[in-house]
């Protein structure tokens, strides 16, 4: 069967076609955020870089961070995850002051999320540097379309080392560590209380953060924060999400592997892909 096309009134076609051009315009685009719906903002399930020399390079990186903040006897194991025990009241409340900064396209939490703990070296240092742009941490990050990975952001912020004061962040695994519960608590109030330390950066499935209602995205945040006196334990995140329902500064608890919190969405996240889960 031969279908015959319908003519339609010619101004009807130019009104059409106008459309549809602005419409793949402003996709192509790609700067205004997509619908609120939407997984995407910036955060790569797998690590296209990633290598087995490259893995074994940063799992020492890690190990040598840890035997540097480590006071504890375990420090000499030599092995993934050498942390000392987390005592009650080792660190009580410890905080860097860390503001938001949106991120200005969908694909880029990666480079927003390392701005926002990258202005806290810069005020900490003094540093009368200007703050760079998330454009020009998304070219040093390597950020592509579909989003950042976690040994991008490590390089990136290191790249500003001696520029905004000296500092060191690792990307790191949680899954291969036989307690990752303790090494992601371990890892954040460490970097958080250490003087400057870091301000981590984590790898998450939205959808096991309780503020985000079940909506999923693979996304990063900063912590800029940690509580232990309270009942759950919270951790303070900044988050850079375009859509203003995510978008601020939170109170959100630690969790478990049961229980929805950061740690579970840090580590589902890594579970379900090979890009690194932190950055801290």
């Amino acid at each position: 069967m031969i279908l015959r096309q319908a003519r339609l009134p010619r101004v009807f076609r130019l009104v059409v076609g106008v459309a549809l051009v602005g419409a793949l315009t402003a996709s192509s685009a790609f700067a205004a955020p997509r619908a609120s719906g939407s997984s995407v903002t910036g955060a790569l399930a797998d690590d296209p870089t990633l290598t087995s020399a490259q893995t074994k390079m940063w799992e020492d990186l890690t190990v040598a961070k840890e035997r540097t903040l480590e006071s504890g006897p375990a420090a000499a194991s030599g092995t993934v995850g050498a942390l000392s025990i987390i005592q009650e009241g080792q660190f009580g409340l410890v905080l860097k002051n860390v503001p938001a900064f949106r991120q200005e396209r969908t694909n880029w939490c990666g480079p927003a999320a390392a701005r926002q703990s990258l202005n806290w070296h810069r005020t900490f240092s003094r540093s009368t540097v200007p703050l760079p742009s998330q454009a020009t941490l998304a070219g040093r990050i390597g950020t592509i379309d579909d989003g950042s990975t976690s040994i991008g952001i490590a390089r990136a912020l290191n790249s500003y080392s001696g520029t905004f004061g000296r500092f060191n962040y690792v990307a790191s695994n949680l899954t291969n560590h036989p307690d990752p519960r303790h090494a992601f608590v371990w890892r954040i109030a460490s970097s958080l209380s250490a003087s400057p330390g870091t301000v981590p950066i984590i790898l998450v499935e939205t959808q096991y953060i309780p503020r985000y209602r079940g909506h999923f995205a693979r996304h990063y945040v900063s912590v800029s924060g940690y509580d232990e006196r309270t009942a759950p334990i919270r951790m303070r995140s900044v988050d850079p999400h375009f859509d203003s329902r995510f978008f601020g500064i939170f109170w959100d608890p630690v969790g478990s592997t049961t229980v929805n919190g950061l740690f579970r969405a840090c580590f589902r996240a890594d579970q379900d892909g090979t890009n690194l889960a932190m950055v801290w």
